[in-house]
């Protein structure tokens, strides 16, 4: 057996015992309880630890590693200024609870019930269709890039198998999962895939520090990039109004009004906690950002 046919074998085995293992986590939680509660905000009952790796698993994600590390290979160390901006955003709604924290305090299940509250049923109905249809358009991004990529693997064992009929499996999938157990089965997803992404991506940094040193990768950038490689103020492709509006954006925004993030702290248990957990996984938001 050959080096490719032994990787392709572990990471088969590997996938059937992840999968295994989140079905056994599972189990146990959907069938204890049940209700619209339990559907939509995993019974309201997610404490400190649940809560900052579900906020860290929202944001963590192979596309989003790819990119910043392209980011990075572009600009240099400028692009760390991206996750200070999450940094600063995302401290910023822990501290004052910014969006987040009267959010959890009405007591609503979904978003679109929030819009009920205050502008009335029709702008509930509206709110739900622009926010599926977006959330729909967004997602299917990565769900066409999982595709392509087990098509390629595929086909390198040569089983040619059509990218559109991956895709709708991997969508049948989702969905059966998630309408067996809703939000709590998103949670527990998002906890292993925190683990999981959060060690391989350490140890991927680790492997590839001991081949170009950092001080190393500094005098590159350094050759290459000049002071635009370590000052994003004085880069050419950012500048002082792309710093601040990545404060706002990658920051406040994807903190507070992304509904994937939003949508986590209606579902923690205790109105304090939610603060509490945007202001740990601040620093998780930065290191999405910087480690790739």
């Amino acid at each position: 057996m050959g080096l490719a046919d032994s990787t392709f074998l572990y990471l088969a085995i590997f996938s059937i015992l992840y999968v295994l293992a989140i079905l056994l986590a599972h189990r146990g939680k959907v069938r204890a309880k049940s209700g619209l509660k339990e559907f939509f905000v995993s019974g309201r009952d997610l404490g400190l630890g649940t809560a900052i790796a579900t906020l860290g698993a929202t944001e963590i994600g192979l596309i989003t590693i790819a990119y910043n590390a392209q980011k990075g290979f572009n600009e240099g160390f400028s692009a760390f200024h991206i996750g200070l901006a999450a940094l600063i955003g995302c401290a910023f709604v822990g501290a004052i609870g910014f969006v987040v924290k009267p959010m959890r305090r009405t007591g609503v299940l979904t978003l679109p019930e929030y819009y009920e509250q205050r502008f009335g049923r029709d702008i509930r109905i509206f709110g739900a269709i622009v926010m599926a249809l977006g959330g729909i358009l967004n997602m299917g991004l990565f769900l066409k890039v999982a595709s392509i990529f087990l098509s390629a693997m595929l086909l390198a064992k040569g089983v040619d198998i059509n990218v559109n009929l991956l895709m709708v499996v991997l969508i049948a999938g989702a969905v059966l999962y998630t309408c067996y157990g809703g939000m709590r089965s998103v949670i527990i997803t998002d906890v292993f895939q925190f683990i999981l992404l959060s060690a391989g991506l350490l140890f991927a940094v680790v492997f590839l520090s001991s081949l170009v040193p950092f001080d190393q990768a500094i005098s590159i950038v350094r050759e290459n990039k000049g002071a635009g490689g370590f000052d994003p103020i004085v880069n050419e492709n950012f500048g002082l109004s792309y710093v601040l509006w990545m404060i706002l954006v990658a920051g406040v925004v994807s903190a507070s009004i992304w509904p994937t993030a939003l949508t986590r702290a209606l579902c923690i248990e205790k109105e304090e906690t939610v603060q509490r957990a945007y202001l740990i996984a601040s620093v998780i938001f930065l290191a999405r950002m910087v480690v790739p």
